[in-house]
């Protein structure tokens, strides 16, 4: 019985070494469809970890809406939004990739405004933004616009 479980643990660890190999295939190709779809100025069609297609996936939202989609519990720069957005299918403006940058920026200064949606901080000393922490179940929830008299 030793031997069994000895020889099912060998295969196992190499079907694990396969999968690993593959998914690093799989990645590198990902990248060069990505490098090819930006030159054409096309839509991306890239398959994700999960094998899941994100076939424009952002193509039909507007970029508020996309940019909340994006944005999650880590801290996240302005250009790695436009990089997932681009990967997920959203428009290249008519002005060019560059400017989708920069109104990913502005985008993303004006929802962590104070009283946003997002909060702001840095990544690598640079401007980011993530969801707010879950608050704690135990305070009080906020009363805003309330007289002082």
């Amino acid at each position: 019985m030793n031997t069994t479980i000895q020889e099912l643990t060998q295969i196992k660890h190499r079907l694990e070494s396969t999968i690993r190999s593959c998914q690093t295939e799989l990645d590198a190709i990902n990248k060069a469809i990505e490098l090819v779809q930006r030159e054409q100025g096309g839509k991306s069609t890239l398959i994700s970890t999960d094998g899941s297609r994100k076939v424009n996936e952002f193509a039909r939202l507007g970029l508020s809406d996309a940019c909340r989609h994006v944005v999650g519990a880590e801290f996240i720069s302005p250009s790695e939004v436009r990089d997932s957005l681009l990967l997920g299918g959203y428009p290249i403006p008519k002005k060019g990739k560059g400017r989708l940058l920069n109104y990913v920026f502005v985008t993303l200064k004006r929802l962590s405004d104070t009283g946003g949606e997002f909060e702001r901080g840095k990544k690598n000393g640079k401007f980011a933004v993530r969801r707010f922490p879950a608050r704690e179940a135990t305070k009080l929830p906020e009363t805003a616009n309330l007289p002082l008299n």
